[in-house]
């Protein structure tokens, strides 16, 4: 550890890749009434030390500026000084800013000019898209994914994205240069408020060499810092207006069908100068949620009687039972202007806790849905500053640490209690019958004394004690109900993951001319610790097989450490960074340590940015090793006497004279052996990329793109500890396995498209896609000795195409607006790593064609209108913001009509895969609001946000007989009638077809009021 702490040290000195995206400014000067180039003015970004002079040609550049909106000041001997305002700067793009400067003639005399937003990124060579904070304040929608959801490319499945064709995990997150993807299964953690956020840069398909661990999109964000005077900012948003602040659960059919959730959401932010070099930010919010998801569709509730027998189901809408969450977040950041460098201190931190719906429970047992905790916490310190008048250094070290812990939400996390009736204490030896033995003949050979043990105190009962049979058995489901679960099951599993990495990361970038040369490489060491167990019910039964212990004090009692490591794997234990019990950390150097895989790249780029072309060329080394052992031989797994993979394997000869190492102890003809599992190999991957822009006029811009990417696999897919193998091979082949030699998925991408500016206020941009996907992971079968096994392969591939429409009109007569549209085919031979783990269990055939993948949507649009009265007009500072996403239904494959409550081993498809559509989706959500200001420096604003206007109930999933979100079918089968033989049993089929996470949002109503107070105003 000392070693690799001193080589991590090592590395900050060597410049590498750095994700905290930066900006640049560049523009010419020139004489306003000769435009001879002016040599030696001075360019400064008022409030800070950047700026620059121009050179002999009258040029100059900016290097290395944060995301933000500045004001310019120009100065120059003889000429009026200039002030350029409202000039943005956007990640990995340059703002043009050229100045014609006058002859002073007023001493002292100042030229102010407003910098006009860019209709077009001309520097862009690929499909960028960046939605800033000013608009993100405005839309009715600020969850990240709400706004990340609404750009081209993207169709999104609840919170799941999925980006022009790619799987969940293939798009990479950053918050400030952070890599904010669970390492272990690639998910988006933590969360920002939308209030810190300055801007979000989502880049599709094409992105430059200097990004990687993303195969089919970047997400960029940056958060805002301290400005040049204090600013102070708090806002409250709630839904409780809608039954006045009542119980949630007693609305009856609510406000024209529209509830309240118990949405309460409190944020407040301070930023503003500590020093005149030294500049603070902060943001904190706490959100809290009586129903965390506002599902449309409708939902079972019971009616008893007096016995407290259920003898109706009535079907509702509106919040649903114990589905609560409560979250608190927080981003910070230090700003140290030491020209010429800058120091950046900053990080997030996330908390929540929420109930996971569970349909199965939430009639009877809705109180057992299981509880998720996740606490998120990243850091990051960045060094950057101008090494000469064109080249500037940046370093970051950066922290990121995911936590997450699921558990039945009354027995707690410790899972060994619950499948226990009782825990008897305190035992006391009786003897109750002496019996004497005899032989054939009558002779007196034994006296047995049968000794019970009488239990003076019980130290644990179970909640569900009454109703349940045995140790270990669940309360068993009425089938009467349709196997809803009755009250007192429990939620029979336990997760713990904990993931965190280092990452050292810098580049350095030298302007020269026309060239923007850059070069740097990265550096994350990752250390993942997992804890799962499937079964926990199980370890009570185990715990009773034992007879209780002996104590000094006389008393006889049961102990947990009674378990043996086989009765974890009896439960499906799997640990990795804890022994099998989950009680007791291992060291990293266990074979079931934590693992550590290795993430590094490195990477040469040079942006050309001429008049007529930019031209982004570079290419990209990536390295990835997975940290985790692997077997000698695959096909010959050898387990030793205790149920273990053991540790050294011993060869011998078989019947065919062939060398084959089966044996766990020495043989006659190998005393020496070798080790089962070895260090797996690093993996190395070269990818180029190159980008083209070709400004044909000032008012068209033609781009085109080609690109390798590759990303490592999905970790969950790779790891598995031993134990949990071990416990797969001998419990059959309905399991899963990770496998440690995956490889990194890879893709090819192509695009090329036109922006064009249309009347000198709009613009679109037309881009045409092509992806082929290569060494996409699928489950298959191993057939190995001593039994064949399920693991992880990369074998599905498949092809991605389309085309994308953006309109942006910008304000104009108070009018601002933006359509995105996406024609696209995603077509592969599977969706999901472990999507054909029925045809793995089965022996069937895998698909060798491509068909339509599960998030195959072929169109997806939308289209946001902002209308803003400013401080003119009837109605001064009153806004209207309308966001309409639309899109055609995704796939799914049809089948014959089977019971979905009581589903067969498998279904048989009635048409080609997924070659069913489900039904459109169209939502609408508004946003009014209304500003105030006081004295000139306070700001007050209320607003009303409706999420789903029109109450649509937009389809998520559907049930593949009839391609319906709530009929199977089966009741109007003679089978299905004859299992539904009562009006009850009917209802309760129903209540368990209706699953509210059948559809999206329901409608929702937000009321809101922002305070907001700037001190220099």
């Amino acid at each position: 550890m000392v070693k690799r702490w001193l080589w991590l040290s090592m590395m900050l000195l060597i410049p590498n890749i750095i994700f905290a995206a930066m900006g640049k400014i560049m523009g010419t000067v020139t004489d306003a009434e000769t435009g001879v180039p002016l040599p030696g003015v001075n360019i400064v970004i008022e409030g800070t030390t950047m700026g620059a002079a121009t050179n002999e040609d009258g040029s100059y550049v900016i290097l290395d500026v944060p995301p933000g909106i500045y004001s310019l000041q120009v100065t120059y001997i003889g000429y009026a000084r200039i002030t350029m305002t409202n000039v943005r700067v956007t990640a990995d793009l340059t703002t043009q800013a050229d100045f014609e400067m006058k002859r002073e003639a007023i001493r002292g005399e100042t030229v102010t000019v407003v910098a006009e937003r860019p209709i077009i990124e001309k520097s862009a060579t690929n499909e960028v898209r960046v939605v800033r904070s000013e608009d993100i304040l405005n839309l009715p929608v600020r969850t990240f994914t709400g706004i990340v959801s609404t750009q081209t490319g993207v169709v999104s499945v609840g919170e799941d994205i999925h980006v022009r064709g790619g799987r969940v995990g293939e798009v990479g997150f950053y918050v400030d240069g952070v890599y904010v993807n669970n390492p272990y299964n690639l998910s988006r953690a933590g969360e920002i408020p939308a209030t810190a956020l300055e801007e979000i840069s989502y880049q599709a398909g094409g992105f430059n060499a200097e990004y990687g661990s993303a195969a089919a999109g970047i997400v960029n964000t940056t958060t805002k810092s301290g400005g040049e005077n204090w600013d102070f900012q708090a806002e409250y948003i709630t839904d409780g207006f809608l039954n006045g602040w009542g119980d949630i659960f007693d609305q009856g059919d609510g406000v024209l069908n529209t509830y309240s959730y118990g949405y309460n959401q409190l944020n407040a932010s301070i930023g503003g100068p500590l020093t005149n070099r030294v500049r603070l930010f902060l943001n904190a919010e706490k959100l809290d949620m009586g129903a965390r998801r506002p599902a449309a569709g409708k939902h079972g509730v019971p009616v008893f009687d007096e016995e407290g027998n259920v003898v109706d189901i009535k079907m509702e809408r509106g919040p649903i039972k114990d589905n609560e969450e409560n979250s608190y977040s927080a981003v910070g950041n230090l700003l140290f202007d030491l020209k010429p460098f800058r120091i950046r201190v900053g990080g997030s931190y996330y908390n929540t806790k929420y109930r996971l719906y569970s349909h199965q429970y939430s009639l009877l047992n809705s109180s057992h849905q299981p509880t998720e905790e996740e606490e998120t916490l990243t850091g990051y310190a960045r060094l950057s500053g101008a090494l000469g008048p064109n080249t500037v250094l940046n370093i970051q070290a950066s922290y990121f640490n995911d936590k997450v812990i699921r558990y039945d939400s009354v027995l707690g996390e410790d899972y060994r209690y619950y499948g226990l009736r009782y825990m008897p204490t305190n035992g006391i030896c009786d003897t109750l019958e002496t019996l004497y033995v005899y032989d054939d003949e009558g002779n007196l050979i034994n006296t047995v004394y049968h000794d019970t043990i009488i239990w003076t105190d019980t130290s644990w009962v179970h909640p569900a004690a009454d109703i349940m049979t045995a140790n270990g058995t669940n309360p068993p489901a009425d089938y009467n109900l349709m196997a809803f679960y009755p009250e007192g099951s429990w939620y029979d599993a336990y997760l713990r993951t904990y993931s965190y990495y280092y990452m050292f990361t810098g580049n350095i970038m030298h302007q020269t001319g026309n060239h923007e040369l850059k070069t740097g490489f990265e550096y994350r060491m990752n250390n993942i610790r997992r804890y799962t167990i499937i079964a926990p019910g199980r370890l009570a039964s185990s715990l009773m097989k034992y007879d209780p212990l002996l104590g000094d004090d006389g008393y006889y009692n049961y102990s947990w450490d009674q378990l043996t490591d086989a009765d974890y794997r009896s439960a499906y234990a799997d640990n990795m960074g804890w022994d099998v019990s989950g009680f007791n950390d291992l060291p990293d150097d266990h074979r079931d340590g934590a693992r550590e895989p290795v993430i590094a790249s490195a990477y040469v780029q040079d942006k050309i940015e001429l008049s007529d072309m930019i031209l982004n060329a570079g290419i990209r080394y990536d390295y990835y090793y997975s940290g985790h052992k692997t077997f000698f031989d695959p096909e010959y797994i050898v387990i030793d006497e205790t149920g273990d993979i053991a540790e050294r394997v011993y060869a011998s000869l078989n019947d065919e004279g062939e060398i084959v190492y089966q044996s766990f102890v020495p043989t006659e003809y190998d005393s020496v052996g070798l080790a089962q599992l070895k260090d797996p190999k690093g993996m190395n991957y070269f990818s180029p990329r190159l980008g083209f822009a070709f400004p044909v006029t000032d008012k068209t811009v033609f781009h085109a793109q080609y690109g390798k990417f590759i990303q490592p696999p999905n970790l969950q897919d790779v790891f598995i500890s031993y134990a949990r193998f071990a416990s797969n091979l001998s419990q059959g082949n309905f399991t899963e396995s990770g496998n440690p030699e995956l490889k990194p998925i890879e893709v090819t991408s192509y695009e090329i498209g036109f922006k064009q500016i249309v009347g000198g206020n709009a613009s679109f941009d037309i881009t045409m896609f092509y992806k082929q996907l290569d060494k996409y992971v699928q489950e298959r079968n191993i057939y190995a000795i001593p039994t064949g096994y399920a693991t992880f392969v990369n074998g599905d591939y498949g092809t991605v195409k389309g085309f994308s429409l953006a309109y942006n009109l910008r304000r104009t007569q108070n009018l601002r607006m933006t359509l995105n549209y996406t024609l696209q085919w995603a077509a592969g031979t599977g969706s999901t790593s472990d999507g054909q783990y029925k045809i793995v269990w089965q022996g069937g055939n895998f698909p060798t064609y491509v068909a339509p993948l599960d998030f195959d949507q072929r169109h997806t649009a939308s289209l946001n209108v902002d209308y803003r009265t400013g401080n003119k007009g009837f109605i001064k500072n009153f806004g209207v913001n309308a966001l309409i996403n639309f899109g055609s239904g995704r796939r799914y494959t049809p089948t014959v009509i089977v019971s979905e409550v009581f589903p067969p081993t498998s279904n048989t498809p009635v048409a080609a895969i997924n070659s069913g559509t489900m039904p459109w989706t169209f939502q609408t959500d508004l946003s009014i609001d209304k500003s105030f200001f006081v004295g000139g420096k306070t700001q007050f604003t209320t607003y009303l946000s409706i999420i789903n206007l029109f109450n649509r109930d937009n389809v998520r999933t559907v049930y593949s007989g009839t391609g319906n979100p709530d009929d199977d079918g089966y009741l109007a089968t003679p089978a299905g009638q004859s299992l539904a033989d009562t009006e009850l049993k009917v209802k309760a089929y129903k209540a368990r077809l209706s699953n509210p996470y059948n559809y999206e949002n329901a409608r929702q109503v937000l009321l809101g009021v922002r305070f907001n107070f700037t001190a220099g105003r």
